[in-house]
């Protein structure tokens, strides 16, 4: 009686509906991202993750479409447990076909996309999250080679990390290191983060990616930039699946990517991205060769879709004597426990990146593959036979090396400058010591000495120079000071200012850069005492403020008083990495704005305060294939005539001098003045097509002038860079740096025009 009820009962079970999961893999065992798994029975299909895995509701038996453009068409049954689909190459070469924007139907799904920004753009929400992330070195084709044939791991490097990020603004965010472990256990304390290699939201007009401007395929600007074409529809519940591939408008492939994305309908928002932009390598050792990123995202609730998956694969071109070889840098991010918005909102810095921790393994959300796994074996090995942690574990800080500090012990040899020379005070020997944040997470505490050895040097007092100064905070920081030292007959300088540093973030001791040889007759002995002050009030906008007693001793006249200064700049494009008190601005974009309004008050009874303004615009940009160019404006004003250890001094260089690009070359003739103004204009032909990849020449045109004492210095010049040939660049890659060049005055007659040369770096 129960039998033909038990044949229903199992009948059912086939027919229930049930949720499959399973993983799309290429003949190599690698994740197959984006392909398209289809029941063909109900027409409903989803999309591969980035790490080629996916679930789909089917009853067992039903057959499954699996599609990928540059793979076979596969079908496989649906059965029960995991499905390891093996998809078989079949590359193929598609001519884009280009459509007019009116009859493109891709086009509108693109403007739909840009409209629906504001809603989508997760850098428009604050946001917390945790992150796994894992980083290899490898070379092209180890992976794909058994790992039996051969005693090299496949994975030269293998750097796992375990982070947590809050995002409030882009002038307030933090990332805190939680876990991380490195082949060999390094006590490497690295400027970056894994999470740094891409963008987290691509819907910004331009994407800054290894110091290379990029339009977004899906930003502000994607439409003059890109192409766009339909290559597919799924369906996915009641959403709507759509692929599309784009590709770089003719005469736009330096600043557009290749690739493709899906789009999620009905709300018009970014589901899966992959993109790829390749470079020809340039004149100097590991620079990038290409670049792919990828996407996932997934949807929080109705409120947002958020990445919770971004990969990204770097080629740095390595020349070698014999053949070239390029590193592959593969980064591969997880996020989970995405919080919108964040419960803590506490941030102390923009962004703090990679303490020094006791090795421990992260939360992996993605299991280490079997030649991650060989690697970690092999490389932890060799480097405890070699001894590399405990004999080079002070080589391993990055950031501090990069800012000019050796860590010894528990704090910092300051190594900038370790020597100096100029005419006044001959050889200058100088050293410094800094407090490790590591015993001080938010402050800095540092000393520094140094002693000219020529008799002039102690003309006024002592040949001793000497500072120190305490710091507390990150990037809103206060720091107070003293120093005695030489310094220049000049107010605060026009054009030192670098775009690398934060406000107030120049060196506490002289600095090595001059545009001109030393003179006795140049200098001024300089005491102060004083306190500065920073803080980020917006994205991008930052204002600071110092205040010091000066003593300043020259050899005919002397001044004591009070300095004030109010600064302001504005620089929205940055990205700036942070560990504890120390920072080191790893990427600068323009435009950049700075103004500085100072009082200087004497405390001489007969004696009257003075002010002066200053000025500083700087701006890079690109016009076509041919053209980048670069603009600088510097002016400043001292209102009320002053002493004459305070004035405004015209930068120019001496005959035989190198370096310093922002300053005059065919006027070597130093002044000094209540007014002067600087403009500097240069338009480089990056020479990407011509003559071909074995030697690129970059040529440039430069046009710069100043006015000092109601009279304009103009001048233009013309320089040459990587003008060796590539052979020779491959010997003596530093000489791919300099870019030689010849100026001359404008004021000049033409029969006496004279050509000054230079050589700057």
């Amino acid at each position: 009686m129960l039998r033909p009820y038990i044949g229903l009962i199992l009948l059912g079970l086939l027919r229930a509906q049930v949720v499959l999961e399973g993983v799309v893999v290429d003949s190599l065992g690698l994740p197959v991202p984006f392909a398209a798994v289809r029941n063909r029975r109900t027409q409903q299909g989803v999309l591969t993750d980035l790490a080629g895995r996916f679930r789909l509701l089917v009853q067992w038996g039903d057959s499954l479409e699996i599609r990928c453009l540059g793979y076979a068409l596969t079908y496989v049954r649906a059965e029960p447990g995991s499905t390891l689909i093996i998809l078989p190459a079949a590359p193929i070469e598609l001519q884009p076909i280009v459509i007019r924007a009116s009859d493109n139907p891709a086009y509108a799904l693109v403007r739909r996309l840009l409209a629906a920004e504001p809603q989508w753009n997760p850098l428009r929400r604050p946001h917390a999250y945790k992150s796994y992330n894992k980083f290899t070195i490898t070379l092209p084709d180890s992976l794909r080679d058994p790992v039996a044939d051969s005693l090299l791991p496949p994975v030269l490097f293998l750097w796992e990390t375990e982070t947590e990020k809050v995002y409030l603004s882009a002038a307030r965010q933090r990332e805190v290191l939680v876990a991380q472990k490195i082949v060999g256990d390094l006590p490497i304390r690295s400027p970056f983060s894994p999470t740094s290699f891409q963008p987290l939201s691509l819907y910004e007009s331009w994407l800054y990616i290894l110091d290379q401007r990029i339009a977004s395929p899906v930003g502000a600007s994607a439409l003059a930039y890109y192409d766009y074409a339909i290559r597919d529809t799924l369906y996915e519940g009641e959403d709507t699946l759509v692929t599309l591939s784009f590709f770089p408008r003719p005469g736009r492939a330096e600043w557009a990517l290749t690739g493709q994305m899906v789009i999620s309908l009905p709300d018009a928002a970014l589901r899966s991205f992959q993109g790829e932009i390749r470079w020809v390598p340039p004149g100097r050792a590991f620079s990038p060769v290409f670049f792919k990123m990828q996407q996932h995202y997934t949807k929080l609730g109705d409120s947002l879709w958020f990445p919770m998956q971004l990969h990204a694969e770097i080629g740095l071109w390595a020349p070698q004597a014999k053949r070239d070889i390029v590193l592959v840098g593969r980064s591969r991010s997880f996020l989970w426990g995405v919080e919108v918005p964040p419960k803590e909102k506490k941030v102390f810095l923009q962004e703090s990146v990679v303490e020094a921790l006791t090795p421990r393994e992260p939360q992996r959300l993605e299991p280490l593959t079997s030649q991650e796994r060989y690697s970690y074996q092999i490389l932890d090995s060799l480097i405890r036979a070699s001894g590399l942690r405990r004999r080079w574990g002070w080589l391993m800080d990055l950031p501090a090396l990069g800012l000019g500090r050796l860590a010894v012990g528990p704090g910092y040899l300051l190594l900038t400058p370790l020597l100096l020379y100029h005419e006044a005070e001959g050889w200058r020997p100088q050293i410094g010591w800094e407090i490790s944040e590591r015993l001080l997470p938010y402050a800095r505490v540092g000393v520094w000495i140094g002693y000219g050895t020529y008799a002039q040097a102690g003309r006024l007092g002592t040949p001793w120079r000497y500072g120190g100064f305490i710091e507390v905070g990150g990037l809103n920081a206060l720091r107070l000071f003293f120093s005695d030292d030489v310094r220049e007959v000049t107010l605060p300088r026009l054009l030192d200012g670098s775009l690398r540093l934060p406000l107030g973030g120049s060196s506490p001791y002289e600095s090595t850069l001059r545009a001109y040889a030393f003179r006795w007759e140049d200098l001024v002995r300089e005491r102060q005492w004083g306190a500065l002050g920073r803080l980020a009030v917006g994205r991008g906008l930052w204002v600071g403020s110092s205040a010091a007693y000066v003593v300043r001793l020259g050899p005919t006249a002397s001044w004591r008083g009070y300095v004030l200064s109010l600064r302001g700049e504005y620089f929205p494009h940055a990205l700036l990495l942070r560990r504890g008190a120390l920072f080191w601005r790893a990427e600068y974009k323009g435009p950049r704005l700075a103004g500085e309004i100072g009082i200087l008050s004497p405390t001489e009874p007969a004696g009257q305060a003075s002010y002066w303004i200053q000025l500083d615009v700087w701006h890079a940009w690109a016009w076509g294939c041919w053209a980048e160019m670069e603009g600088r404006f510097s002016a400043g004003h001292l209102y009320r005539p002053l002493s004459p250890l305070w004035y405004f001094r015209l930068r120019t260089l001496s005959d035989s001098y190198v370096g310093m690009p922002l300053a005059l070359a065919a006027h070597p003739v130093p002044r000094t003045s209540q007014t002067v103004a600087y403009l500097f204009y240069t338009w480089r032909i990056p020479n990407r097509r011509f003559p071909g990849p074995s030697w690129r020449p970059t040529p440039a045109l430069h046009l710069q002038a100043a006015w000092a004492e109601a009279t304009w210095y103009p001048e233009a010049g013309l320089s040459l860079q990587a003008w060796l040939p590539q052979t020779l660049l491959r010997l003596l890659p530093s000489l791919g740096l300099l870019q030689f060049g010849l100026y001359t005055s404008l004021q000049s007659p033409r029969l006496q025009q004279r050509w000054y040369f230079r050589l700057t770096i």
